[in-house]
């Protein structure tokens, strides 16, 4: 055992000793010491254990680890962890405000200090940024750090991170089709999400549940794992008070009851004892970093009086007055519950007005409880992502809590394969919700379940949720470029970013004066679009062939284009028109790209050509398959119509080969189960219909 350590570990003094501050540089070298003061504390130690990867990653060699609670005075080589209050080290200043943080030099050594839990351990991953060299986004962006013999800390350096504006700041991993089964194929992988959210600050995964329903009182394996990084769970807007409608039956089994295949209102009583049984196995897991959500919806993501496999729940309410009135006196149960569970004290909880709960809000009739801690939870619009008509048409009062979602990425018709959404839309959306009253922002989410897709537009969320004053999207493009690309290629690339969010189709002008690219022709509308016109190709043409889905709460918003915004006549020209402007501006950013990465330093190139360069490929090539496909479509003469097949067809596989681009080394299997978008139907469509084109020769 090193001296040094011994000594740590032996001398625990019962006197606390000042540190007496000099100027006095600090050098960190091989095996150095993290000292850590006060108790145990599981999410710090697991933490910890990154830190220690990244350390041994970078210097060749662990740090050493002790757990002390007295310093001795001569201590050198180490970095000095103060969780919480700074008793411990007299000399040391206090901190104010939840997850504030610190780094500076004291007496020789590294002081990482943070205000609570979470400030601690976002000062561990500080060091290791500023450090290390470990950029937030290491793993994604194929970075290694690199070698550091020593590290050199000068006297008179110091961080304070200040506290952050947003209190709850979260991310919605949904729809994870292509994140999912690679995440399985390592630890690392599995958990490399809760890593990032950390390194960028963010503290808190919203989930769908966390109860396994197989035995009386049981979490998830991946709900422990939450908890041990540290970070707080909240819920999704079907999952009130952690329950899904979908567990209802397994929860029925579990209780000996027996099995039903679709709830009733009438069943509200034995619904209670099912919200109340998942909130206490929860806490009784010893999970209470919990953000806890109350509302009333259906099975799988529908309104409570619509059953998952289509038709109306029997017994349910049939005006929109009666539903709203149910729907506030299931809230106001809910409450209750929460009030029992927590002692006689409501928790700060969110009430997320989606989609139809939207519509009650918007309408008057929504009536959430009055309770300072409850946090009105309003959502972008649904397809077209800026801020609803409820928080639009409202003035919300002054001292109520908001939070806002907003979806980076769409199940069916929205951003899936590539980003589409970007920093400067996403600040526009919070920063209107943020000035509806006084009382700053207390909850953030943004959803995007393909994390690797939308990295940019995700990292910067997480910077304007902790400096929401002082965030700018064109500030923060030039130094994410900086650090992902080189200082050297930062504003080039910072430009080719703003073009390429540029570049998508607008297919309908905007209607809220001032906001910018409200709407946008996301990838999967344009497979939404060779799907609905493959199936239609060989009947009698007309011009506006796309049509909403049956379920559409609103009328022409599954592809939202209106031909007249841009002089035309139907869906057909407009369609025509939008996606050779769109493929050409694509097109353009994608051949800058080419330039670029010719001179770009070797160890950023995979991360270029995987969050932008591609990806503009990607949406060039979709753009010139629907071009071509929906003009073979309306094309009358068979030769002609031939060619502008074949030219669909190479643009839909050049569309595919670009994707799998992106498909290399730990990334290798990205795209295998991918099928939301389902890239390969895409294709085998536009194929087919080649094929039946040649046959009618």
């Amino acid at each position: 055992m090193n001296s040094i350590l011994a000594t740590i570990l032996v001398t625990l003094i019962s006197a606390v000793i000042a540190l007496p501050a000099s100027a006095q540089d600090v050098e960190l070298t091989r095996g150095f010491d993290i000292v850590l003061t006060g108790p145990e504390n599981d999410a710090i130690n697991k933490n910890l254990e990154v830190l220690t990867r990244d350390v041994t990653n970078a210097m060749g060699s662990p740090p050493r680890i002790a757990r002390v609670r007295d310093i001795p005075s001569d201590l050198k080589n180490a970095i000095i962890v103060v969780n919480g209050p700074a008793n411990a080290i007299a000399g040391l200043p206090q901190l104010e405000g939840f997850e504030r943080h610190q780094l500076y030099v004291h007496s020789g050594n590294l002081i990482v200090h943070g205000a609570d839990e979470l400030g601690t351990i976002f000062a561990l991953y500080e060091f290791s940024e500023q450090f290390l060299g470990v950029p937030p986004l290491w793993y994604w962006a194929s970075v290694s750090p690199k070698p550091v013999e020593a590290i050199e800390i000068a006297a008179d350096f110091r961080f304070d991170s200040g506290t952050p504006y947003v209190r709850y700041r979260a991310w919605f991993p949904n729809d994870q089709d292509m994140f999912s089964p690679w995440r399985k194929l390592s630890t690392l992988n599995d958990e490399i999400l809760y890593e990032t959210m950390l390194r960028l600050k963010l503290n808190t995964l919203e989930v769908d549940s966390t109860i396994n329903y197989s035995r009386a009182n049981q979490i998830h394996r991946t709900t422990r794992t939450i908890a041990d990084y540290g970070l707080y769970i909240t819920f999704h807007h079907p999952s009130p008070l952690n329950s899904r409608m979908r567990d209802w039956s397994a929860y029925r089994e579990l209780m000996g009851q027996p099995p039903v295949d679709q709830y009733m209102i009438a069943d509200l009583p034995q619904l209670e004892e099912f919200w109340r049984y998942n909130v206490r196995t929860l806490l009784d897991n010893g999970i209470d970093k919990v953000l806890w959500t109350v509302n009333f919806r259906g099975d799988g993501d529908r309104p409570f009086w619509v059953r998952r496999n289509g038709g109306t729940v029997e017994d349910a309410p049939t005006s929109m007055t009666e539903r709203a009135a149910l729907m506030n006196d299931v809230v106001a149960r809910q409450v209750e519950i929460l009030r029992d569970e927590h002692g006689g004290v409501f928790p700060e909880t969110r009430m997320i007005f989606y989609d139809e709960i939207a519509d009650f809000m918007a309408s008057g009739l929504l009536e959430p409880p009055a309770e300072e801690n409850l946090i009105w939870n309003y959502v972008a619009a649904r397809r077209d992502h800026f801020p609803n008509d409820d928080i639009r048409n409202q003035v919300v009062p002054d001292g109520i809590k908001l939070g806002y979602y907003m979806n980076l990425q769409f199940t069916s018709t929205g951003s899936h394969m590539a980003q589409a959404e970007g920093p400067w839309k996403m600040e526009q959306n919070f920063r209107y919700v943020n000035s509806k009253n006084p009382t700053p922002l207390t909850f953030s989410v943004v959803n995007a379940g393909n994390i690797r897709e939308h990295l940019f537009t995700l990292s910067a969320n997480a910077d304007m949720m902790w400096n929401f004053d002082q965030y700018n999207s064109d500030r923060f493009t030039l130094d994410f470029t900086a650090m992902y690309f080189g200082s050297s290629a930062s504003a080039e690339v910072a430009s080719l970013y703003g073009d390429f969010f540029d570049a998508y189709w607008e297919q309908k002008k905007a209607d809220i004066p001032g906001f910018d690219r409200q709407y946008i022709f996301h990838d999967l509308r344009y497979k939404q679009a060779v799907v609905q016109i493959s199936e239609r190709f060989f009947d009698p043409v007309v011009m506006n062939p796309l049509t909403d889905y049956p379920h559409e709460q609103l009328a022409s918003r599954t592809f939202r284009i209106v031909p007249a915004d841009y002089g035309h006549m139907n869906q057909v020209e407009a369609v025509i028109s939008g996606t050779a402007s769109s493929a050409e501006r694509f097109l353009a950013v994608a051949e800058r790209a080419d330039e670029i990465i010719v001179s770009m330093d070797r160890q950023y190139v995979r991360f270029f050509n995987d969050n932008l360069r591609s990806q503009a490929y990607f949406m060039a090539h979709l753009n010139l398959a629907l071009h071509f496909y929906i003009s073979a479509y309306i094309e009358p003469d068979t030769s002609a119509r031939t060619l502008l097949l074949i030219k669909a067809l190479a643009a839909a596989q050049e569309a595919r080969a670009s994707l799998h681009q992106r498909a290399y080394g730990r990334f290798s299997t990205w795209f295998d189960e991918e099928r939301i978008f389902d890239m390969d139907d895409f294709v085998d469509r536009i194929a087919a219909t080649l094929e039946q084109v040649d046959s009618q020769k």
